[in-house]
């Protein structure tokens, strides 16, 4: 029995060594003799043409066994059909370029089918944000600081002046420039002033000053963000707004404020969205109460430092006490490319977000 066993074992090993004896054209006899000596016609061990081609012939038959003779023959044919259409075609089969590999932001239909507000190639945004809303009739009369709405600690003689210069710096910066567009921006934070915006006010008084002597035309770039109601959304809400007028992001933004809160802006409002700082420039003018302004900074700079997003805390406190009329905001659900941004600052994180941005480098809008 052990006999039989070890032949039965050793006829295994010699198939799969050697090949089967149907290879040789015959059985096991037929063999026989064969083993000759090495550098012999005869010859079959190790080394020999006879014995490769051999070894050869198994690994087809094996190949075979395991996909299967009409399967393997579909795959030689798809593999033939694919490298003839490559030599054949005029367009030869391409390496993927590493671009493919670049974040794609897509507009949805509505976005794409959204009728322009401002033609021509507006890329510029010049912001001017409201600091009042302006409570008399006349507009004219916007110098008077008692028309205007303040709060206790803009009650300085002059203060109004203040308001009116950063409407006629950006009304002239974008005179200057046919690709910018001006937006005032402010919304509806005094209920005793009614349901009137900081941004109407200011397109309503230069308006009343004639554009401060600038090309009339000027008014036709010219345009309002009434949601706003601190720095941060004074920047990320124009932004938005520039979009629905325009369905570009800017490629330069400008603001037009005062001088003291310069650092707030590039410093924290500008990282909060990832915006380029080389794309930035501020234009800042001397408050009355330059002294106590950089103080008070100081402090909201702090807060902005904690809470980028301005969404937590005291700056919570102040957007909910300067909505007096509960406006809803819609820039989020209608901007599809700044979707995962507003979802970030929706969330309230204190995180900066890092997500692919219409401004990032590299980003691909489709």
């Amino acid at each position: 029995m052990a006999s039989a066993a070890r032949a039965r074992a050793h006829a295994a090993f010699s198939a799969y060594r050697f090949g089967t004896d149907e290879e040789f054209g015959g059985g096991f006899g037929a063999r026989k003799g064969r083993w000759t000596r090495e550098g012999s016609d005869d010859y079959l061990g190790p080394g020999s043409s006879k014995y490769r081609e051999s070894r050869l012939s198994r690994a087809w038959t094996r190949t075979r066994a395991t996909i299967g003779g009409e399967r393997l023959g579909w795959i030689l044919l798809m593999i033939v059909l694919f490298i003839g259409r490559g030599l054949m075609s005029d367009n030869p089969l391409k390496v993927p370029s590493p671009s493919r590999g670049r974040p794609v932001l897509r507009r949805t239909v509505s976005e794409r089918r959204a009728e322009l507000r401002v033609g021509g190639e507006v890329n510029e945004l010049v912001i001017v944000p409201g600091h009042a809303v302006y409570l008399g009739s006349n507009y004219l009369s916007a110098k008077d600081d008692t028309n205007w709405a303040l709060e206790s600690y803009q009650l300085l003689e002059g203060e109004a002046k203040t308001f009116i210069e950063h409407m006629e710096l950006g009304v002239k910066e974008v005179a200057k420039n046919p690709n910018a567009l001006l937006l005032f921006s402010g919304g509806k934070t005094k209920s005793d002033a009614g349901a009137i915006s900081e941004a109407s006010s200011y397109w309503q008084v230069s308006k009343a000053f004639d554009w401060f002597g600038v090309d009339v035309g000027v008014q036709s770039r010219v345009f309002t963000e009434e949601h706003a109601r601190d720095s941060f959304e004074n920047l990320f809400f124009s932004v938005n707004r520039f979009y629905e007028l325009t369905q570009r992001f800017p490629r330069k933004i400008t603001i037009v404020g005062f001088r003291a809160k310069r650092e707030r802006f590039e410093k924290l409002h500008l990282n909060a969205i990832a915006y380029p700082e080389a794309n930035f420039t501020y234009i800042g003018t001397v408050s009355l109460n330059e002294r106590e302004m950089e103080a008070g900074e100081a402090k909201v700079r702090a807060a902005f430092q904690r809470d980028p997003y301005g969404c937590r805390g005291e700056l919570a406190e102040k957007r909910l006490a300067r909505n007096p009329f509960n406006e809803g905001i819609s820039y989020g659900a209608d901007n599809k490319l700044l979707s995962g941004l507003w979802l970030h600052v929706n969330t309230c994180s204190q995180r900066l977000f890092k997500g692919p941005l219409p401004w990032s480098k590299g980003v691909l809008l489709k």
